[in-house]
């Protein structure tokens, strides 16, 4: 509460407003699965799919997205929910929901940034995962920690 006092002593209304869009946006969507991502690998898809539904019919309020920018927001999380039926699994379907999700809130273009970008973080840690533990090649690392980080990154 503090930090978000001093936001608003430092920063003006407008910016404010964007922390207040950002804070409802994306980060109520991706509190849940990451949570439980870390803690079991696994999460119930039913709270996101009802949670994406609830902001995109908030977003339905604002003059300045219209539906179709809704229904196209979905795309990258159904190419995804592809590549985890094709893959057998190595893609969670519940990061496909997530991505959708995401994806309807924030719009298809800022989600395939942040996307790319939790791709490469992820890439990056099993770089040095497979490089420095003998361990490294069995290990799956959860990629929804990495979601949120990367719309963190692409946000600011």
């Amino acid at each position: 509460i503090k930090i978000l006092f001093a936001l608003r002593l430092t920063l003006g209304g407008e910016r404010m407003f964007i922390i207040k869009r950002f804070l409802l946006k994306g980060f109520l969507l991706l509190t849940y699965p990451v949570i439980a991502d870390l803690r079991k690998r696994q999460f119930y898809v039913w709270p996101v799919i009802a949670m994406s539904i609830l902001m995109a019919v908030i977003q339905l309020f604002n003059k300045d997205t219209k539906f179709i920018d809704i229904l196209t927001g979905c795309i990258p999380g159904a190419v995804v929910w592809l590549f985890s039926r094709w893959s057998e699994g190595a893609i969670g379907e519940g990061d496909a929901f997530v991505i959708g999700g995401l994806g309807m809130v924030i719009g298809w273009r800022m989600v395939c940034s942040v996307c790319f970008t939790a791709c490469l973080l992820c890439a990056s840690v099993a770089v040095y995962l497979l490089l420095g533990r003998k361990d490294g090649k069995r290990m799956e690392l959860p990629f929804m920690p990495f979601l949120a980080v990367a719309y963190l990154m692409n946000y600011w």
